[in-house]
């Protein structure tokens, strides 16, 4: 080997050795060694097994002590009373929607019932109409002599109009 050679070697290799055997002995470690790392990792897991245990064992203690568990009835009577008070507030709930579905019902026909024709009719006014039909709005609409019909809350009138003229 060159000399080129071994230097590049001497830079690859963690460790040195002066003869190959005691270069066995850094490559194998000791056999009594090899069995302490072994029984240092058996001793961890044994460690982290009895701990999973230990929490195992404490949360099946848990659920055993539960009460759904420790007294069923009493469980299901609570779900029953929950229940109970969960209908009631359901139908308090319906009440209140349909009293306002209501007061809203009842406002609305308020407002049609005020812009209902017939209901102006009914205190006191009149709906005037020419020969055609048509609605008269101005006094400009009709003329002396003209025949009008008159609308009223129980009935219908026919007139003729004998002057025209300004207040």
């Amino acid at each position: 080997m060159t000399l080129c050679r071994q230097r590049y070697c001497d830079f690859v290799a963690d460790r040195r050795a002066p003869t190959p055997s005691a270069a066995a002995e850094l490559a194998v470690p000791e056999r009594g060694e090899l069995r302490q790392k072994f029984l240092n990792i058996v001793s961890r897991e044994n460690a982290i097994l009895k701990r999973r245990i230990e929490g195992m064992r404490e949360h099946v203690t848990r659920l055993e002590r539960s009460r759904p568990l420790v007294s069923p009835r009493n469980t299901i009577d609570d779900k029953r009373v929950s229940l109970i008070n969960l209908t009631e507030r359901l139908e308090l709930s319906e009440k209140n929607i349909v009293s306002k579905s209501r007061a809203g019902l009842a406002s609305a026909a308020a407002a049609l019932n005020a812009l209902n024709p017939l209901a102006v009719l009914s205190r006191g006014y009149s709906a005037v109409f020419d020969a055609e039909g048509k609605v008269v709005k101005s006094k400009n609409d009709v003329s002396a002599g003209d025949t009008i019909s008159m609308k009223l809350s129980d009935g219908s009138i026919s007139a003729v109009v004998n002057e025209v003229y300004d207040e």
